[in-house]
């Protein structure tokens, strides 16, 4: 990295507060003789990981820019791994703008989108993985995703890959010392030896890659689908789940032409509600449409909410267990006539009747979508990680099959060495330039 000093805001200008940061190599110096106590006396020797509090002096023309909190991190012990400088401050517009036009009179540079946690990676603080997690971190919307995003923050998978890696390169290192010493006395592996520990390793891979198929419905929440035939109810049980007016109610039949989504959460899950148009004979083309995108939305949903009213005659559509049946308009018919039916719940989504036992249906099924496999194993939050995982995973099979083939142990290992070289991107011991761009891209300026 080079040593150039960077600054931003890394809280939301605007704010009551803000955390103004500065990095690099000088940035103290930079920023010391700016300071004055509160009796407005400079200082010359300052304490790491001390808040000080004082004021903050453009040295030009010796105004007061902010009053402020001040603290100065010592090199290795900092976010970035570097000298770094933290201005506590007001929040406004003018004093960011202030800041920032002296720091860049005294040679500092404005930080670009994620570069204070890119130099913490080049620094060697964290890896990869865990530059990773600080965005899914920012972006977490419930408490179970701000957990996950912590824990990989920790190293939890860090440790797990580079656990399964060191595993696979010691057997590597024993398969090629036979081939390599054959006149020493090292012992020859037996089928089941020489198997087991890849089997043991693709098991393990193939649960990693699965809990991101599963991180990624938690994060981009369960879709619930909800479809009938008109004037059932549909739009009223949008509007009761989501506790206010979003969809038009009337007694017309076919107000709903397109599908509206909508999110909401219970119990901690993020929830994409759906209302479809009503499944009828469509009595004009738009309506067509808007009936043929509802069934397709059917065939996307995790889950599908099948709304009747049960104050009429009405077929029960096929189910299955994704499925919850929702006989409406309970205030109108006797509650007997459906006590004994499964997968149903009698609502009334106009008067909000029975929406708590619709809502713990769903909480239910729903767990079966991201409930994790096995909670030893760590969770996977990126399409990348995915991606090398799976890759790492097929080249450790292929070395099975090749050598369940014949092909010679020396050429198999290529395919060894592939799985390591992909759980090595993991954490970032083997990573390009593009994929780096890739990831801090994403990042907001100031982190």
């Amino acid at each position: 990295m080079n040593q150039e000093i960077i600054f931003a805001p890394s809280t939301a200008v605007g704010g009551a507060i803000c955390i103004f940061r500065l990095s690099g190599k000088g940035c103290q110096d930079l920023v010391q003789p700016l300071y004055l106590t509160q009796n407005k006396k400079t200082r010359s020797t300052f304490d790491r990981n001390y808040l000080y509090y004082g004021f903050l002096q453009d040295p030009v023309s010796e105004r007061i820019i902010d009053e402020i909190y001040l603290v100065f991190f010592q090199e290795n012990k900092s976010y970035t791994g570097e000298e770094m400088v933290e201005i506590h401050c007001h929040g406004s517009k003018a004093i960011l703008t202030s800041l920032s036009d002296l720091f860049h009179s005294l040679g500092a540079r404005s930080a670009q989108a994620g570069e204070f946690t890119k130099r913490a990676f080049f620094n060697g603080r964290i890896g990869l993985s865990q530059a990773e997690a600080v965005q899914e971190l920012i972006d977490a919307e419930t408490s179970a995703q701000s957990q996950i995003a912590l824990n990989q923050l920790s190293g939890e998978l860090k440790s797990t890959i580079q656990n399964l890696r060191d595993q696979i390169v010691d057997f590597g290192a024993h398969l090629e010392a036979t081939l390599d010493y054959p006149e020493e006395d090292i012992d020859e592996l037996d089928n089941d030896a020489l198997y087991k520990p890849i089997y043991d390793s693709i098991t393990k891979l193939s649960l990693l890659e699965r809990s991101y198929q599963r991180y990624e419905i938690q994060r981009e929440g369960i879709r619930l689908v909800i479809s009938g035939i008109p004037n059932s109810g549909k739009s009223s049980l949008l509007n009761a789940l989501l506790k206010r007016d979003r969809a038009i109610v009337t007694d017309i039949a076919g107000t709903t032409r397109d599908h509206l989504e909508e999110s909401f959460f219970y119990k901690g899950i993020k929830y994409v509600l759906v209302d479809t148009a009503g499944l009828r004979d469509a009595s004009d083309e738009v309506e067509r449409i808007g009936i043929s995108k509802a069934l397709e939305l059917e065939q996307e949903a995790h889950i599908n909410l099948y709304i009747y009213d049960g104050s009429k005659d009405f077929e029960f559509r096929e189910s299955s267990n994704t499925c919850l049946h929702l006989i409406n308009k309970c205030d109108l018919y006797s509650a007997d006539k459906y006590s004994d039916l499964e997968n149903c719940v009698q609502i009334s989504a106009q008067k909000q009747i029975g929406l708590d036992d619709l809502l713990n249906g769903i909480h239910n099924l729903a767990l079966t979508f991201i409930t994790q496999e096995n909670n030893d194993i760590p969770i996977i939050t990126s399409k990348r990680q995915q991606k090398s995982i799976s890759e790492a995973n097929s080249s450790l099979t292929q070395f099975i099959n090749s050598l369940e083939g014949g092909v010679p142990l020396d050429i198999a290992l290529v395919e060894m060495y592939e799985a390591i070289d992909f759980l090595s991107e993991i954490t970032g011991e083997i990573a390009t330039e593009d994929i780096i761009d890739r990831i801090f891209e994403k990042f907001c300026i100031g982190k």
